[in-house]
């Protein structure tokens, strides 16, 4: 008996996904959609159904619920790991030319991203599609920086931070216009995200207030890379639902490195650094351009573009906690007040419109 046979055959799997919960029928779930048999590795069929003793609709808001949390949980890793980079990197800028300090940053992470990608007996395709997609290292980190950096010159740090902030703004504009997404409560939507992008501001009021070094100039050229960065965002979120995060980045990182080199090179002043100096660069590229764009890539596969983009809001909230804990830098009344109004408003729209 069909039935019968399946049901020896997959037992343990069967047992499994009904104690987890995550079968679902065949019509709710197709066989090329990119979770499909994820996290059990046996085809799903309707044999399971036997298994299924939920409401249809139960488990496919479990299955969504499920999903978002996850993503959630991959896009706070990649803030997580995004926070601690500016840290650290803002410890090698003191050591570092800025130019030296990318390069080494982007190699490390080149080179880690390769080793991780032997290890796990993956391979980086190279079909003419597949190209096309390690193109998008040329949006970000190659042009997001040069742009941000040359930036960064004529405006403070704390200004550029919440430049950085309207990535998340952009994100949801492009999905809006080109992908025609829905919101339900757009005045809801767009007021919860201008108060978490007032929350920002609130984190870095003091010293925005005490700097005297903005320029226009700066702002547009911050702004262009932080565009180029939503790009990066809007696009890997179209390709990245069947693709492994790790082979893609690979190629976006190989493609950058190269392009990189052979423009920077000629105007690097290299500098010979003292050896801890040489492992916080290193350890802080493997952060910024290898482990927070995984988390990202693969925080992509499981929610918005929308909702990852909002999860940069907590970048500077982050920053803030992390330089009083290690930098013994003070945080003011304002800022305490900024950062949990981004915390719960970014909280709220996850739970509203995920």
């Amino acid at each position: 008996m069909k039935t019968s046979n399946y049901l020896d055959k997959h037992w343990d799997s069967l047992i499994f996904g009904w104690n987890v919960l995550f079968y679902v029928t065949i019509e709710e779930f197709t066989h090329n959609h990119p979770y499909y048999g994820e996290f059990l590795g046996v085809e799903i069929t309707e044999e399971s159904i036997f298994f299924n003793p939920f409401p249809r609709e139960s488990m496919k808001m479990l299955r969504l619920t499920t999903n978002g949390s996850i993503g959630v949980a991959f896009a706070l890793l990649a803030v997580l790991c995004w926070s601690t980079a500016i840290i650290l990197s803002k410890q090698s800028l003191e050591q570092f030319d800025s130019n030296q300090l990318f390069i080494t940053q982007l190699l490390s992470a080149t080179v880690f991203s390769w080793l991780f990608l032997i290890l796990k007996k993956q391979k980086i395709s190279l079909q003419p599609e597949m190209l096309k997609n390690y193109l998008l290292g040329f949006l970000e980190p190659f042009l997001a920086y040069t742009f941000s950096l040359y930036g960064m010159t004529l405006i403070s740090a704390s200004t550029t931070s919440i430049l950085f902030s309207t990535e998340s703004l952009m994100i949801v504009l492009l999905s809006l216009s080109l992908l025609k997404h829905h919101i339900d409560d757009k005045k809801l939507f767009f007021a919860l995200l201008i108060i978490s992008f007032a929350g920002v501001v609130l984190v870095a009021l003091p010293d925005i207030t005490a700097s005297e070094k903005d320029n226009l100039w700066g702002y547009f050229w911050v702004l262009l890379g932080v565009f180029c960065a939503a790009l990066y965002v809007f696009f890997s979120s179209q390709i990245v639902a069947n693709q492994q995060p790790v082979a893609l980045l690979t190629g976006q990182l190989s493609f950058c490195s190269i392009l990189s080199l052979s423009i920077f090179l000629p105007f690097i002043t290299w500098e010979r650094q003292p050896f801890n100096e040489s492992i916080v660069a290193i350890i802080s590229g493997v952060l910024q351009y290898f482990l927070a764009f995984v988390f990202y890539l693969h925080a992509l596969k499981y929610i918005s573009a929308n909702l990852a983009g909002m999860m940069l809001y907590f970048i500077p909230v982050a920053v803030m906690i992390m330089s009083f804990c290690f930098l013994s830098e003070i945080i003011h009344l304002l800022q305490a007040v900024g950062g949990i109004l981004t915390i719960l408003s970014i909280a709220y729209l996850a739970y509203r419109f995920e």
